[in-house]
């Protein structure tokens, strides 16, 4: 891997975060074009009711606990309904990246 690792920060409250994992996902396509660079997102408590789909290498979901953090989606009857639990790491990157004005839900 090369460069250093990008940030993405979501959040159901917090100011200036993406406020879907899928949107802060999309938003690393857009802004980290090198695919071997890092990408962190970093996902606040909360459930967040969506399917998540990561399209590229090198990606980290990084959440509080394992419980704090619920993503929730499913694609039929037969899909589990839990779909990942996030973990939690002791540093945090220094490295943020933002490239847009105002992430929308």
């Amino acid at each position: 891997m090369s460069g250093k690792e990008q940030l993405f920060e979501v959040s159901l409250e917090r100011e200036g975060a993406y406020r879907s994992i899928s949107a802060a996902l999309e938003a690393a396509e857009r802004c980290v074009s090198d695919t071997t660079v890092p990408v962190r997102v970093l996902v606040a408590p909360g459930e967040y009711r969506e399917q998540v789909e990561i399209r590229r290498p090198h990606v980290t979901l990084e959440g509080e606990t394992a419980d704090s953090v619920r993503i929730v989606g499913g694609l039929g009857a037969k899909m589990p309904r839990k779909m990942v639990a996030a973990r939690m790491e002791d540093s945090a990157p220094s490295v943020r990246t933002r490239c847009w004005s105002m992430p929308t839900t």
